[in-house]
């Protein structure tokens, strides 16, 4: 996960920041005055709830864009596939057996690890244990094996970054509620 951190930060930290902005703007509710009939004060509720979905499918359509533009065009997937890769090619180097090959599955790409070559069973359960180790690596298996079901890295960075962006609905909400709380002072 250490991996996948380093190269989703920014998109994690703008999911962020995009769920403050949406949270300010969506749960930003006016004080109604006194005098209002209750048809007006019912038009402001109504109006406060639409202001307030609009606000936050803007924001989470916001954060989903935020994660495909950094995965496809701006070359997030590509880096961590090319750092892990590069951590399992450094670790075929240090355990001298250049025969064997080590790549993250590509369709789609995921955080699953694909080794290559002919090897007997005793190496293939030491290769699985070794290679599980490796930072952002999250299930092994040889090209042999039944494929099973793996995670798209796009679907987990999109859970990271709406996860981000819940935490920040979450203090725009609490910071809202005391604006709430504060603004029946009137001093």
């Amino acid at each position: 996960m250490t991996v996948l951190w380093t190269v989703y930060w920014p998109v994690v930290l703008a999911t962020l920041i995009v769920g403050i902005l949406a949270g300010r703007v969506g749960f930003r509710q006016r004080k109604l005055s006194d005098e209002l009939s209750a048809a007006d004060v019912a038009a402001a509720n109504l109006a406060y709830r639409h202001q307030k979905r609009k606000m936050l499918g803007i924001g989470g359509a916001a954060a989903l864009f935020l994660v495909a533009a950094w995965h496809w065009p701006l070359g997030g997937g590509s880096r961590f596939a090319g750092k892990v890769e590069t951590a399992a090619a450094d670790e075929l180097k240090r355990v001298d057996t250049p025969e064997f090959t080590a790549k993250l599955g590509r369709t789609p790409l995921s955080r699953t690890l694909i080794v290559s070559g002919s090897a007997n069973e005793f190496q293939k359960d030491g290769f699985v244990r070794l290679f599980r180790e490796l930072p952002g690596v999250s299930r092994v298996r040889w090209n042999d094996q039944a494929r099973g079901f793996d995670l798209p890295l796009f679907v987990e960075a999109a859970l990271l970054s709406l996860a981000a962006f819940a935490v920040g609905l979450f203090f725009s909400w609490i910071v809202e509620l005391r604006r709430r709380v504060n603004s029946y002072w009137n001093w």
